[in-house]
């Protein structure tokens, strides 16, 4: 069974996210999606510009059926065409941050895939780092955000992700991916324990941690990418999820759907990731959507 929202339903629900946050005596909470959009905009790696212009358009329409309070968009080629959406289709939101990886990423003729978070909570602070490399193929990095809580002033520590791929041929080739997803991994929780010092004089509500990672813990790969975020603290929303009703990779003819797409999270507790249903005009992934509660202020009842 794969788990889906109908168009209205989804833009009545985003848009009682936030309305959420400002009714006094409710309980506040902010809503997450996370979505590959495949090569955009174009759908590949070196389109056309009818595709480009096909792929723009489809994506203007239906965004707003997965739009959220924080989203975590993976695979941005041109940065103009995601703020075109973001204008269009959230307009309460802003692009807080998107990467600008230089590197040429598995091949002269592919183009550089961006990561970007966007949201409608207020950032303090925002940028992308690049991996310290560990073999010649770890490429790219993350994006980070820390977003307000406009209700506290707590800060909800954001970071969006793209893992390396599963590309190769032999099973040495698929070892080295294991092993810069896994480094990449450690070198995030680094990153974190860095964070926690820089913003020492905040309060940290909790922690995100999502994107196309690239791998799962149905035991398809032979990394430690999950395992080794739940050893830091972090949920997976996913956890509860049969593998049959999160299908986000909708397959092709040389692999079969699966799920590559997370939303994980340290203290927000244990909410249950939804798949949302994506047009194959799309992208090739579903989004993952998450719902996370948030703190009130002290005072209130």
């Amino acid at each position: 069974m794969q788990l889906t929202k109908s168009g209205s339903i989804v833009r009545w629900f985003r848009a009682g996210i936030m309305a959420v946050l400002l009714l006094p005596g409710s309980a506040p909470a902010a809503s997450i999606t996370a979505l590959n959009l495949e090569w955009f905009p174009g759908r590949r790696p070196q389109p056309t510009a009818e595709e480009v212009a096909n792929h723009l358009a489809i994506t203007k329409s239906s965004f707003a059926d997965v739009a959220a309070d924080i989203m975590l968009i993976t695979e941005v080629c041109d940065e103009a065409a995601l703020r075109d959406v973001v204008a269009a289709s959230i307009p309460d939101a802003e692009l807080h941050v998107i990467s600008n990886f230089t590197d040429v990423d598995e091949g002269a003729d592919r183009r550089n895939q961006q990561i970007a978070i966007i949201s409608r909570l207020p950032a303090v602070a925002a940028w992308a780092e690049a991996w310290v490399p560990t073999a010649e193929q770890h490429r790219r990095g993350f994006a980070f955000a820390a977003l307000k809580n406009p209700a506290t002033d707590g800060l909800i520590m954001v970071y969006a992700l793209h893992l390396k791929s599963n590309r190769g041929n032999t099973p040495e080739e698929a070892q080295i991916n294991y092993d810069i997803r896994d480094a990449s991994t450690r070198q995030l929780i680094d990153h974190m324990k860095a964070m926690e010092e820089r913003f020492s004089d905040a309060t940290i509500e909790g922690w995100v941690v999502g994107g196309d990672i690239n791998t799962n813990h149905d035991g398809h790969f032979g990394d430690n990418v999950i395992a080794l975020l739940e050893e830091a603290g972090f949920w997976n929303s996913w956890k509860n999820t049969p593998p049959e009703a999160r299908p986000t990779w909708k397959g092709n003819d040389r692999f079969r759907p699966g799920t590559l797409d997370y939303v994980l999270t340290r203290g927000f507790g244990e909410p249950e990731a939804t798949l949302i249903a994506v047009p194959r005009e799309v992208s090739d992934h579903n989004a993952v959507f998450v719902t996370i509660p948030l703190a009130a202020p002290a005072d209130a009842p």
